[in-house]
């Protein structure tokens, strides 16, 4: 490309690096300006008393070479081939009453499990499951936005909705209500918390589905190595790197953008800003809110309809661990847990990659209270009182050993606390709207969904999860791709990529 664009993008976690890795790829200058001192965004780890903690991916959504999301994580670098991930036998085991439900990446293994736990539900298994197989052939279209799919393709997307009506008909049932099909207790409790509250039967299949499918794995490493591939492939292509740059404002004149200025009071030009913040930061903060987005503003103004997840982690060691199955559920006393009485808990644990998460005999593990608007209301207010915040993230710790070593009596006096994260944690670190962790996540209320173009703004995008309903790690990186699409576009140039080895070079 002659006299070369240059283009900022803000923020380099998911969304940013996929921006600037498929802007680099056609030709741009980018570059890339980070707050913190590491990449990753929401999809980071850190380490604390010498231990790595993941704090991010539970399984990598697009790892089957025939997923519509596969070719990404290929452009990206994200892995380089199956042995740098790990295929969980198991998506969850629900503990109730003495018998167990396990969710087998083997989903008929699963199904004759279920039969033979609660035979009394019979027709409502045989359903759940059709509906598994059906969701195993979704292949959502990632390789362009929603608006530019061609006759052809929207076509090909509504026929497999005709097929399989249950893409559409599950978005509108609640986990909780669907659990109450079920007779048996056991199965009853997994429905029900297979997902969070505000869940819904689509992401509970879908996730399901995606496991069942052999797509979902985990990468070896965990959240950090993964987006050290992705930083380094960026910076491979001369995409220009800057972390600790905490932009300040986006400089706008009668809509168009000049460039941002960094709390330092530097000033950097561009042709073209991309915003990968939450976008209610980039439009209150960065831009001052001199633009709107509704869709984007009535999810915030209303989180009664359109309620925020968060979550609060506690990591831990637990040592001489045994064969505790990976990812399992159980109910306990309740314990309060910001403004929620929470009476079951998880525990996930990491033996699966011993390199990483196995140091003497002890394996870091971890467990994940959901969190939501009021909650974090409550986290924010008690931070105020750094003693008072502490103590009650100590108190959480020392109950959830409790309710571990009750169920688990094999493990009394060897569980070590390493990390306690909070809604407020999350705000902090990555500006996300009350700690939030994915977008939109409810049943009841239509999606809200915005592509990123800023009303009155020629020349400034948003990129992010945010942007789509339920947000996550797929989304992030096709917003990022998407963006360069419409930047090439604007530019009146062809957007090229090369997809993994099973592609052919494409265009658009």
């Amino acid at each position: 490309m002659k006299n070369k664009k240059h283009v900022i993008v803000i923020g380099a976690g998911l969304s940013g690096l996929s921006c600037g890795i498929y802007l680099l790829n056609n030709g741009f200058d980018v570059t890339l300006l980070e707050k913190n001192p590491s990449v990753g965004g929401l999809c980071t780890g850190w380490y604390r008393q010498g231990r790595y903690i993941d704090g991010c991916i539970h399984w990598l959504t697009g790892t089957k070479e025939n997923d519509s999301c596969y070719h990404i994580w290929q452009d990206l670098g994200a892995f380089s081939s199956q042995e740098d991930l790990v295929y969980l036998d198991t998506w969850g085991d629900f503990i109730y009453e003495g018998k167990t439900i396990s969710f087998y990446r083997d989903y008929e293994k699963a199904e004759q499990q279920w039969l033979e736990v609660a035979p009394e539900d019979k027709k409502e298994i045989k359903k759940f499951f059709r509906m598994v197989r059906a969701f195993t052939k979704v292949s959502l279209p990632m390789h362009k936005p929603t608006s530019m799919l061609s006759l052809g393709e929207m076509m090909k997307v509504a026929w497999m909705i005709i097929k399989h009506p249950s893409f559409l008909t599950t978005m509108l049932v609640n986990t909780d209500k669907y659990a109450l099909r079920f007779k048996n207790p056991t199965l009853r409790f997994a429905m029900k918390n297979a997902q969070p509250g505000y869940g819904n039967l689509f992401s509970l299949l879908f996730s399901y589905a995606t496991i069942a499918n052999n797509s979902g794995a985990v990468p070896i490493g965990g959240s950090k190595a993964f987006v050290e591939r992705i930083k380094n492939r960026f910076l491979s292509l001369n995409g220009r790197l800057i972390v600790n740059a905490n932009v300040q404002t986006i400089n706008t004149h009668n809509g168009f953008a000049s460039g941002v200025t960094l709390s330092t009071g530097q000033t950097i030009k561009g042709d073209y800003v991309v915003s990968t913040t939450e976008p209610n930061y980039t439009l209150d903060v960065l831009l001052n809110k001199q633009y709107k987005v509704p869709a984007i503003q009535k999810r915030k103004n209303d989180y009664r309809k359109y309620p925020t997840i968060s979550s609060l982690m506690v990591t831990y060691e637990i040592a001489d661990l045994g064969d505790l199955p990976t990812i399992v559920n159980f109910p306990v006393e309740p314990l309060i847990v910001g403004n929620q009485k929470v009476d079951f808990i998880d525990i996930r644990n990491f033996s699966y990659d011993a390199q990483y998460y196995v140091h003497n005999n002890k394996t870091t593990c971890n467990t994940l209270f959901h969190q939501f608007d009021e909650d974090y209301i409550y986290w924010k207010q008690l931070s105020k009182d750094k003693k008072a915040y502490q103590k009650e993230k100590e108190r959480i710790a020392r109950e959830l050993v409790e309710r571990i070593e009750t169920q688990f009596p094999q493990y009394k006096g060897k569980i070590t606390i390493l990390d306690v994260f909070t809604p407020v944690t999350l705000e902090r670190y990555t500006n996300a709207m009350r700690g939030a962790y994915m977008s939109q996540f409810t049943s009841s209320q239509p999606r809200l969904s915005s592509s990123g173009i800023i009303p009155h703004l020629h020349n400034v995008y948003l990129a992010s999860q945010w942007l789509e309903s339920p947000g996550g790690l797929p989304f992030a990186v096709a917003s990022g791709k998407w963006t360069a699409i419409r930047i090439c576009r604007q530019e009146g140039i062809k957007f090229n990529y090369k997809k993994s080895s099973l592609y052919k070079k494409a265009t658009i």
